[in-house]
């Protein structure tokens, strides 16, 4: 993927406004089977390393025994580029012909697909099958009457697979086993057997476990509707359908996986609906039958709506452009709350609690301002942030910011470096033309009552570091552990739920040797243990980070004043020495005079709030109090008087929930550029 912080700036063009309303929405009774919410932290999570960006795919780590599920597709026969027809249920209905594996880096990663492959379908008995690209097919049965023609296929490399001619409208039932799970039927892809254990060993030390790459949303050009939607009856293959800008695997397939791993699954929907939104009533149809009473499920519209990365993307921001003149937000605001209306209306009380949609946007873009402004076009259509979203997200990048001069740094200096960056990064972006901090987006979300959780980060290795001889030896040495295991401290510490790891990489070369996903420790084998990022993943995950930067733990907690929401290091920060300022950033954008600070609350109650001020004018001035914490939106009490000189300031009184909250220091103005605050005391 191009590197997720240097995209996404000036998407949409100024067109006229479509006036619209809320869609006519259609109840459905509440559902769903008995289960147990999963328990675990969601400090360290993953993102499903599968597919790839542009034309091209990689092989990560085969999730389905079936590759059939993954493969790129059914082709017609001698083709390779023209995608065959298939009928209602996913199977071709010509000659046709499939690859297994393709894309950059099965040179030296393909070892999983070494060995005989077990694979069949049902046909007349009349076909024929010849490997393609170096593989041999034997036939071993030839089925008639509804049986299984049966054969072996062996020498699998790079874009091999096989074809099959001759037949007589199609066949059905495909499958290519791998050679380590070998089987002689077609599986049920929504079943836990359907599943590699290697996957499930690996995802199941996930928190939760995202599927942007797996779902190809990015690519999701299409219109989608109920009709047309990826589903486990009509699906059969991963890129089946990126061509027509449809989806790739149905999202049921990503849900069933993360209930095998036992870890909380997060789906990321198409880009675009019918007007009646008749997909999300569909899916959320399925989703209710599929997921236990109790099981949390985030959603979050395709990824990263700003970036223009993929035809999917660029689709959206056409229509948003076309959908309103006064800026994309519009569109957003319009999407979300339909989707949400829906999803209400199939889950009632489960919405909010076990189905959690996610307002993702990145600090490009100018984050801050763009969440501002739905929240503004939500007010003023009489909707509710609060009842809509269960989260805001973002994506904190290590951003090293390597130069030339640095590219043989030893593996001891880059982790260093890392490990420097993973204290800073989570509390304010760097560089400068990333300033929009973690703790300011979570702010603006929690005046809503919203939680934080990352949908992507850690160490993006592509190009900022596409010189950096040792990154991928870096990641594979065992101090990365304690690199990553730091990133997640700094993450709790600014108040997000935890963030997963990016796996996507594009300079695995023979100096680079930058491992695929979490549970590599050797760029080139098919490993599923010893990995020292999964390490970490594992480590946060049994024993969750406790916050240490700005905790409330019991009354007498102390609060350093220069510890503002954009201030990494706890010194210099950008309000300056003179505490009070007219900052552009969350909860309240673009108002002047005020000083937000993100509360970690260790210990929920009502505290009053005393400030020790140093008031340096020559005449008394005034600040206001706001609070908010999860899951409780922003309340306010009367302004209070600063006297002249230093002096203990009692502000108020707030009400602070288990977990992130914020206050902020609001003003009408009065001579607060003279007032520097020293600390803040809870009592």
């Amino acid at each position: 993927m191009a590197s997720r912080r240097d995209v996404g700036k000036g998407l949409l063009a100024a067109v006229a406004m479509t006036p619209f309303g809320l869609r006519a929405l259609r109840s459905h009774a509440r559902g769903g089977r008995g289960g147990v919410l999963v328990t675990k932290s969601l400090a360290a999570g993953m993102n499903l390393s599968a597919g790839g960006s542009g034309a091209t795919y990689f092989e990560g780590l085969p999730i389905y025994k079936n590759r059939i599920r993954e493969s790129k597709g059914f082709f017609v026969a001698g083709s390779g580029t023209t995608l065959a027809t298939v009928s209602a249920n996913g199977w071709p209905t010509q000659d046709f012909e499939i690859f297994l594996n393709a894309g950059n880096f099965l040179s030296t990663r393909g070892e999983w697909a070494a060995g005989t492959w077990k694979c069949g379908f049902i046909g007349t008995g009349a076909e024929t099958v010849t490997g393609v690209n170096g593989a041999t097919a034997t036939v071993t049965t030839v089925g008639t009457g509804g049986a299984y023609t049966l054969f072996n296929l062996t020498g699998v490399g790079t874009n091999a697979g096989f074809q099959v001619t001759g037949t007589t409208g199609g066949v059905t039932n495909v499958f290519a086993y791998l050679p380590a799970y070998p089987a002689s039927t077609i599986d049920n892809m929504l079943s836990p057997s359907a599943f590699t254990n290697e996957a499930i060993a690996t995802y199941s030390k996930a928190a939760y476990v995202r599927c942007m790459d797996w779902t190809g949303c990015v690519f999701n050009a299409t219109t989608m509707t109920s009709a047309n939607r990826a589903k486990p009856s009509n699906t059969q293959c991963f890129y089946h359908s990126k061509a027509s800008g449809l989806e790739g695997l149905p999202l049921e397939c990503h849900i069933a996986f993360c209930l095998a791993c036992n870890t909380v699954p997060w789906i990321n929907l198409p880009n675009l609906f019918d007007s009646s939104f008749t997909y999300i009533t569909d899916l959320g149809n399925a989703i209710n039958a599929l997921l236990p009473a109790g099981q949390a499920l985030y959603v979050e519209e395709s990824d990263e709506l700003w970036n223009n990365e993929g035809a999917g993307i660029a689709a959206w921001a056409a229509a948003a452009a076309a959908f309103s003149s006064t800026g994309n937000y519009v569109f957003y605001a319009y999407q979300h709350h339909n989707i949400a209306s829906i999803l209400q209306s199939i889950f009632g009380s489960r919405y909010g609690t076990d189905i959690r949609l996610v307002s993702a946007w990145q600090s490009a873009g100018n984050g801050v301002s763009f969440r501002f402004h739905v929240r503004s076009y939500y007010l003023s259509q009489g909707w509710s942030i609060s009842n809509d979203f269960y989260s805001t997200s973002i994506a904190p990048y290590l951003n090293t910011g390597y130069s030339s001069a640095q590219f043989s740094n030893t593996i001891a200096q880059i982790q260093a470096t890392l490990q420097s960056v993973a204290q800073t990064v989570p509390l304010a972006n760097t560089p400068a033309s990333a300033p929009y901090a973690i703790e300011a987006i979570l702010c603006m979300g929690l005046k809503d009552g919203l939680s934080m959780l990352c949908y992507e980060g850690g160490w993006q290795t592509n190009t900022e570091n596409a010189g950096l001889l040792n990154a991928g030896a870096s990641i594979m040495d065992s101090g990365m552990t304690g690199v990553m295991e730091a990133y997640y401290q700094g993450i709790i510490n600014s108040g997000a739920k935890g963030v997963p790891q990016w796996t996507g990489v594009n300079i695995n070369t023979n100096t680079n040797l930058t491992p695929i996903n979490e549970s590599s420790n050797d760029w080139q084998s098919f490993v599923t243990s010893g990995s020292p990022r999964q390490a970490a993943i594992i480590a946060t995950n049994a024993t969750p980070p406790v916050p240490t930067r700005n905790v409330v733990n019991g009354s007498g907690s102390v609060i350093q004043g220069n510890c503002y929401i954009d201030n990494a290091s706890g010194v210099a920060a950008t309000l300056g020495g003179s505490g009070f300022a007219a900052p552009a950033w969350a909860p309240n954008y673009s108002v002047g005079n005020q000083a937000t600070y993100l509360i970690n609350c260790l210990k929920a109650g009502t505290y009053t709030v005393v400030g020790n001020l140093t008031n340096s004018g020559g005449s008394p001035g005034a600040t206001g109090l706001e609070w908010a914490g999860e899951k409780h939106p922003f309340q306010t009490s009367g302004a209070v008087s600063i006297p002249v000189g230093t002096n203990n300031v009692t502000l108020g009184s707030v009400t602070l929930v288990l977990g992130a909250n914020y206050i902020c220091l609001t003003g009408n103005g009065t001579n607060q550029s003279s007032v520097s605050i020293n600390t803040l005391t809870f009592n």
